[in-house]
């Protein structure tokens, strides 16, 4: 919550928590969560109307001359920012469709490549435990590994 409110994004915040980043957007979204960091906005005085006074200043956006003398122009690039921003609170964007892909992976290692793995650091003590606990017959790996490759 402090990274949060000190105005650090969701998963910047989680990481600075010690927790992965992902996690950080999971809580961000935890009604309890969200009741608790609008009340830290409020006290930091970021309340509703000066969060639309920003944002509209932000609509409204104008750049500084090219050359000296020159007059402001419309800072098309930051209303862009800010009218996506704005879109975006308000919900006028259709919800993001995601498609979850699961894949299995099966890796067939003997005992000499369990070995060089455990030899060389690459995987921990517990990693070799649970690989060697799933260790299949020479002769079914291989007919299984046939058969993935005829898929």
């Amino acid at each position: 919550m402090e990274g949060l409110s000190e105005g650090l994004s969701n998963s910047k915040a989680a990481v600075a928590a010690g927790f992965s980043g992902h996690y950080g957007r999971q809580l961000a979204q935890m009604p309890a969560i969200k009741t608790l960091l609008l009340q830290r906005l409020e006290e930091k005085g970021l309340n509703e109307d000066k969060i639309a006074d920003k944002l509209a200043e932000g609509l409204d956006a104008m750049a500084p001359p090219r050359k000296d003398g020159g007059t402001l122009y419309p800072d098309n690039f930051v209303r862009k920012q800010y009218l996506d921003l704005l879109c975006r609170i308000r919900g006028d964007y259709a919800p993001e469709e995601t498609v979850h892909t699961e894949r299995t992976i099966q890796l067939v290692l003997d005992a000499s490549m369990i070995k060089a793995l455990k030899d060389t650091n690459f995987i921990d003590a517990e990693e070799v435990e649970v690989l060697e606990a799933e260790i299949v017959p020479e002769d079914e790996a291989r007919h299984t590994a046939e058969d993935s490759k005829s898929e």
